[in-house]
């Protein structure tokens, strides 16, 4: 599953929605597609090491955030985007 997400996640704007830690729910549009992510995306190495955690733009917030693979409950390819 998560190859498939990194997959949808590259080829462009991906709808996440996960368990925070305080057990609420959220809803985030992420990408890690390069025409989304800003000029410098030194950040997006910093989850590298933990396997199960992606590091992801939020085009939201238009920052870097963090989602455990493990309490992932569903995402879907956003369309036109």
């Amino acid at each position: 599953m998560q190859d498939d997400l990194i997959k949808h996640l590259q080829q462009g704007v991906v709808v996440l929605e996960f368990i925070k830690a305080d057990q609420s729910v959220r809803r985030m549009r992420a990408t890690l597609n390069t025409s989304y992510l800003p000029v410098r995306p030194e950040h997006a190495q910093a989850a590298k090491n933990n396997p199960l955690v992606i590091k992801v733009w939020d085009l939201d917030a238009q920052g870097w955030r963090s989602v455990t693979v493990s309490r992932l409950v569903s995402y879907t390819q956003e369309q036109g985007a």
